[in-house]
């Protein structure tokens, strides 16, 4: 996943700019590999299921692989093995493991793997079942809280008249309706082989149980009444991914597995009025502006529909909707944006679908929604002065040690191609990612992260410019010319900075950094040279996907190489040539109206310079070509075929009013030439559908391109950047590019153009080398 922050509050920030403000996203794109997994198209009928192969009971069975289930939601665990769990545990709650085998002699108790943050008075049970839910009770699990809901703890209990094959069905029971209980694993226990007629007491086997009486809970729970008090129930993150077969309840889906990015499980077999729920989801008080789907579909041609986003009810309100059609296949997966609206606070989350045919026409792998904001949250900065150069804090040195590598980590490697310009000691690293859902932390040179903490700007070795302090999240390559990244950072940006460390402030409340303003002249990195990479990964979910970029500016020349021995994948972006040949190119071929972009310390691209938007001197740089394709399109039929879909239409007024593959109509009003410059406004922005999202990222490029009046050079890359009014700046580092890529403008990835590159499965790359040039 790429995403891109709009670099400009209100106005532009200055020293006078009163702090918070918001930001907005520009853009957020997900991208899957080049190749096309294996398409599998479901059957023309569900009637006939796979049967379950029978299961040992003497051999674990992890809870997340249970047959049926009714109000638990799988989530990942940090238990020992990690994993899955299931969670969101109330009374009624059951799961189901068909042909369970509990042998002739049967099992004589069973341990079971548990988690509680429930408070004192909301304690529960675990009735095991055969065959159905009102069968016949062969064990009871006593439950209690433990601590934590990843606080894990074994409890026991005697099993009787289990024999032979049945259907387990566990039932939780509780006095409460406030979840319980998570759950990890089942595991029975056989009977002790009998060595004589008879047993002495003695021989056999205790079951220690932990104490539950000198568990410690956690603060937040304790009440002058504990018997009485019940917290709320658990709600789950709208801002995190909510997979697909994670629902509590379902009306005609099946869970399958899938191929897409990650692996796991979709659902599908999904037709008109099917529908599927998710208990208890957070918005929180400022609700939801979008979502993003993960949809797959191999349905006839005429076969589409809609997936409704609707609350508490399959027929409540409906906050956001997207339409979908046949993508290539039934696990050939797109990406596909919404708007949402009137999404707060928690409820539970029906995804309903609507099509105008009875036919089976899209699967389903998961969906994530977009938090009004950015996802770096505002910042309370103190004005700054007028920066001059001070030297960076030196007074902390970290060891070159290595954190031991684990499962899904691997290395970055730093090369320093600077000709000697740098040294090692003078190239500064600064790591910032999501290492847990919501958390931002920072890399260190040994490969461990923490947590981004405000009260490090006060702590020892913490940096200083311009009379204040900031936290020093840097390490520099002489101190680890090498650093292991762990299994998981996500939505991460790797800053290069050279000759000093960059003065990055974090938030009071530590949800928020903010990162360099270059069009502030009190931001304190203004005088020093910097760039930087982009990635995100988390093994066993995400491919390891980055990109280079010049979307905002570009610093000095990087490239990036990613590397997976198994797979043979080696692959390099970026740019070779020194930052004087770039400096020269850029001189020698763009319109002047970019010159000026050229400073000592970068080049800005124009979304970035306020020459190119407001009343800057270059505002309308664009428009005489976007009046003169709005005026072609107006006289002349719009057609546009790629990737398998058709739109037509034509200009109206001031509109592009056009279907896609015969849906609609769909309308795109007329962009400014700021708007196509930063891929937003009349292109990209709220309001607008999801089909008029993708013609807006299509004229953007286009535009930006230099090819926007003729839709067959669309997709022929050798026809991009002729003469005329386009984006320069973009042409030159598409020249200079590995491979003719670069990430120019936000959009830069239509026709696949961009430098982003992404591994084609889920495992950790073998290395990831940045070059770091001059």
């Amino acid at each position: 996943m790429n995403f891109a922050v709009g670099g400009q509050w209100p106005g532009d920030p200055s020293a006078t700019t009163a702090f918070p403000q918001s930001l907005l996203v520009d853009y957020v794109r997900v991208y899957t590999p080049t190749t096309t997994p294996t398409t599998t198209v479901p059957p023309a009928t569900t009637t006939t299921l796979p049967v379950t192969p029978v299961r040992s009971a003497l051999s674990r069975i992890e809870a997340e692989s249970f047959d049926a289930q009714s109000g638990v939601a799988k989530e990942a665990t940090i238990d020992t093995g990690g994993g899955q769990n299931i969670g969101w545990i109330a009374n009624g709650d059951s799961v189901t493991y068909r042909n369970v085998d509990f042998g002739s002699s049967g099992v004589s108790g069973v341990t079971a793997r548990v988690a509680s943050a429930a408070a004192a008075g909301v304690p529960g049970t675990a009735e095991l079942h055969l065959d159905s839910s009102s069968g016949p009770i062969v064990g009871n699990l006593a439950l209690s809280p433990t601590g934590g809901w990843q606080t894990w703890a074994s409890k026991s209990a005697t099993v009787t008249g289990a024999v032979g094959v049945h259907d387990l069905v566990v039932v939780f029971r509780s006095s409460q309706p406030a979840d319980f209980t998570n759950l990890n694993w089942l595991s029975f226990t056989a009977p002790a082989p009998a060595t004589t007629t008879t047993v002495p007491p003695t021989t056999v086997p205790t079951t220690t149980v932990p104490p539950t009486t000198t568990t410690a809970l956690p603060t937040t729970t304790t009440t002058t009444s504990p018997t009485t008090t019940v917290p709320p129930a658990r709600s789950r993150d709208a801002y995190s991914r909510i997979e697909a077969e994670s629902f509590n309840t379902t009306a005609g889906t099946i869970r399958e597995t899938t191929t897409d990015l990650g692996g796991g499980q979709d659902i599908g077999w999904i037709a008109n009025g099917d529908n599927a729920t998710y208990r208890r989801v957070n918005f929180g008080s400022s609700g939801a502006t979008g979502v993003t789907a993960r949809v797959a579909s191999g349905a006839a041609a005429g076969v589409s529909g809609a997936i409704e986003f609707r609350l508490d009810s399959a027929t409540g309100p409906k906050v956001g909707e997207f339409s979908i059609a046949n993508t290539g296949g039934w696990q050939t997966w797109k990406s596909v944006p919404a708007n949402v609206s009137g999404a707060t606070g928690i409820h539970d989350l029906y995804v309903v679908a609507r099509s105008g045919q009875p036919a089976d026409f899209v699967n389903l792998n998961w969906m994530a929604f977009t938090r009004p904001s950015a996802s770096s949250p505002a910042i309370t900065v103190p004005a700054t002065t007028v920066p001059t150069t001070v030297a960076p804090g030196t007074t902390t040195t970290v060891p070159p040690t290595t954190v031991p590598p684990t499962t899904g980590s691997f290395p970055f490697v730093f090369a320093n191609n600077t000709g000697g310009r740098w040294s090692n000691s003078q190239i500064y690293v600064t790591v910032l990612g999501q290492s847990s859902p919501g958390q931002w932390s920072y890399l260190k040179a040994d490969g461990s992260t923490a947590a981004i903490n405000h009260l490090e700007a006060t702590a020892p070795g913490h940096l200083t410019k311009n009379g204040r302090d900031y936290p020093n999240m840097s390490f520099r390559v002489d101190q680890a010319p090498s650093v292991r990244l762990a299994s998981r950072m996500e939505g991460a940006r790797m800053y290069l900075s050279l000759g000093s460390p960059l003065y990055i402030p974090v938030s009071a409340d530590d949800k928020g950094w903010g990162g360099p303003n270059v069009n502030d002249p009190g931001d304190p990195n203004t005088d020093i040279y910097f760039d930087w990479y982009e990635f995100t990964y988390r093994d066993g979910v995400y491919a390891f996907g980055g990109n280079t970029t010049q979307v905002d500016q570009f610093g000095f020349p990087m490239t990036a190489r990613i590397e997976q021995t198994s797979t043979g994948y080696d692959q390099t972006v970026g740019t070779t040539a020194t930052r004087a040949e770039v400096y020269a190119k850029y001189a020698a071929t763009v319109d002047p109206a970019f010159a000026n972009l050229a400073s000592t310390y970068r080049i800005l691209a124009p979304r970035t310079s306020p020459a190119f938007h407001g009343s800057g001197p270059q505002a309308n740089y664009l428009q005489s070509t976007i009046d003169q394709t709005w005026a072609y399109y107006t006289t002349h039929a719009f057609t546009l075929t790629r990737l398998g879909q058709t739109f037509t239409g034509k200009v109206v007024g001031t509109q592009l009013q056009f279907t896609k593959d015969g849906t609609g109509p769909y309308v795109l009003n007329k962009p400014s030439s700021a708007d196509v410059f930063e891929c937003s406004g009349a292109l990209a922005s709220g309001g607008m559908r999801p089909v008029e999202l993708e013609m807006g990222a299509e004229f953007c490029a286009a535009f930006n391109r230099g090819v926007a009046i003729n839709t067959a050079d669309w997709y022929r890359p050798a026809a991009y950047y002729p003469a005329g009014p386009k984006n320069d700046f973009s042409a030159v580092f598409h020249t200079l590019g590995i491979g003719g890529r670069a990430y120019g403008f936000a959009y830069d990835d239509v026709a696949d153009q961009s430098s982003v590159k992404i591994l084609p499965n889920a495992k950790s790359p073998t290395r990831v080398t940045i070059g770091i040039g001059w």
